[in-house]
């Protein structure tokens, strides 16, 4: 249904996997508008923690006719394919690796790029960006990264100690504490039901090896070594990534502001687009639209 929506009227879109050193196999949605602009450069899009593509049609379907964008989706994600045998590595070094080599793969040397991301995908790219190794993009847009990660002492148990199998007896807990603590589901109860479906369709074995290999994580040593231009977004709104975070990471990023938005709805939504396109082609806006109420 989602490429349905995202498809067709001008718009290509091709899927495939993308095989990276380990075995693993990375779904990728690789958009190509028929008339867009010949000049802005390709953007490359890593979503969050077990987050689903449905999530991003609004935004989607604003960059898509515009410019080609390559939707990459990371590991611990059910469309993922694992080779057979031990599972393999989960940890943010293994999910930086996966973009630089599926950078390598999808994208000519001289293709110009701009890495945007959300939550954890946000995370991935500066994880990226800080070790260096690979080409640097144009610039990088990052929605609500993740400074830390430091589960509540119940959730650190279910973690070690519950098996994946028992993930249907335990993942409506896990629904109940973040769409009653963390997201407003009365004021933003398209939100809620959005985490609540990445949630249920969560594959559990990558999920608790992913949770697990992320526990104890740290960004704020990670950042002094990116050298090209971060805008971060953020949320007035959003308990999962406060704003306090994200003030203090472009105090240690060297080229980087703020960017707030509303609500973390309205960074899920077309205007969030907007505020991209306006980054990617500020001189282009006129003939694109601005974004509506700002």
């Amino acid at each position: 249904m989602v490429e349905e929506i995202l498809s067709g009227g001008g718009v290509r879109l091709v899927r495939n996997h993308v095989m990276v050193s380990d075995g693993v196999a990375l779904n990728l949605y690789d958009f190509s508008p028929d008339k867009g602009s010949q000049d802005a450069p390709a953007v490359v899009f890593v979503p969050g923690w077990v987050s689903l593509i449905s999530g991003w049609i609004d935004v989607l379907k604003v960059l898509t006719p515009r410019m080609r964008v390559i939707y990459l989706e990371t590991r611990e994600k059910y469309s993922a394919c694992i080779p057979k045998g031990p599972l393999p590595e989960f940890t943010l070094e293994r999910m930086r690796k996966d973009l630089e080599e599926v950078l390598l793969q999808v994208l000519p040397g001289d293709t110009p790029f701009v890495l945007a991301g959300s939550s954890l995908g946000s995370t991935i790219i500066l994880e990226y960006l800080n070790r260096g190794n690979g080409r640097i993009p144009e610039k990088s847009i990052l929605v609500s990264p993740i400074s830390q990660v430091d589960f509540p002492f119940w959730a650190r148990m279910l973690i070690r100690f519950f098996p994946p199998a028992a993930y249907s007896l335990i993942k409506h807990a896990i629904i109940f504490y973040l769409t009653r603590f963390k997201v407003d589901k009365h004021k933003e109860p398209e939100q809620a039901e959005k985490y609540k479906g990445t949630l249920l369709a969560a594959e559990p074995y990558r999920l608790k090896a992913n949770a697990q290999a992320l526990s104890g994580y740290s960004v704020w040593n990670r950042l002094g070594h990116v050298t090209s231009e971060v805008v971060l977004v953020g949320a007035r709104t959003d308990k999962l990534h406060g704003l306090g975070d994200l003030e203090k990471m472009v105090e240690g990023l060297p080229m980087a502001r703020l960017e707030v938005m509303g609500s973390n709805l309205e960074t899920h939504s077309e205007k969030l687009a907007y505020v991209l396109l306006e980054e990617l082609e500020p001189d282009r806006i006129k003939t694109w639209g601005r974004r509506g109420g700002c």
